[in-house]
């Protein structure tokens, strides 16, 4: 898919690898509904990108109307929408052990619910126009134990990849193609935002962020994430082998 003159939600607008696919969808010509929380943030994005390529719909996704709400706006503003890009996250840092289930609850709603919630609203307006694209951000930590990052949020998002691969074969002869993209610890405020850091790190914590490769930067995933979309891949890995 080219996304000159698409129209792409991007939910995580207001930070990080959602604010780098902003960018990045309107510089290719596409036309970016901007939801996250954070108001302030969404408005300086759309004046910095051009209010008649944007549009602004603050949203929570653990709200089922708010999501109802974001993809209406998004039809009653641009007449349609092509893709949907699932970024909204947010971390867990707790071990197994010390999991409060109520914080898991929460992860669960944001990670898990938030996207499935997004994907049945833009599959029902996808196939009123014939088809489009759904990009779900998972992570490579799903393939790959990073010990200070407990399991909730891997095992979430593996959940995630599970639900898209049984979308995609679902969908495959409506036109809606099911991109999943699993970014490598990212240079953003992911790690400062997440929940469960009460307790101090593990005591090998710098040890084993020492021995990790570097970061990306969200431009480098935003980069991907649209050559993904110009291609015939399922799912693009950016984590280490």
């Amino acid at each position: 898919m080219d996304p000159r003159g698409k129209t792409v939600i991007v939910t995580g607008a207001s930070a990080g690898i959602g604010k780098a696919l902003a960018r990045a969808f309107v510089a290719q010509g596409a036309k970016v509904v901007l939801a996250s929380r954070n108001v302030q943030a969404l408005n300086a994005l759309a004046n910095e990108l051009g209010q008649e390529q944007t549009l602004v719909v603050p949203t929570d996704v653990t709200q089922r109307v708010q999501i109802d709400r974001l993809v209406d706006r998004t039809v009653e503003r641009f007449g349609r929408l092509d893709v949907l890009v699932n970024n909204t996250g947010v971390g867990l840092m707790s071990s197994v052990a010390d999991l409060d289930p109520d914080e898991f609850q929460q992860l669960f709603q944001v990670n898990l619910m938030g996207p499935l919630h997004g994907m049945q609203d833009a599959i029902r307006t996808m196939r009123k126009t014939g088809g489009g694209t759904i990009v779900n951000i998972s992570s490579g930590t799903s393939r790959i134990v990073v010990p200070f990052l407990g399991g909730a949020y891997p095992a979430l998002k593996r959940a995630l990849e599970i639900l898209s691969d049984y979308a995609r074969v679902q969908l495959a002869d409506e036109g809606i193609k099911v991109l999943v993209v699993l970014p490598y610890i990212t240079a953003t405020d992911f790690a400062r935002n997440a929940l469960g850091r009460r307790a101090a790190p593990a005591p090998n914590f710098d040890a084993v962020r020492r021995n990790l490769p570097p970061p990306h930067t969200a431009e480098f995933v935003a980069e991907k994430v649209l050559e993904g979309l110009r291609s015939d891949a399922t799912e693009i890995s950016l984590a280490p082998a």
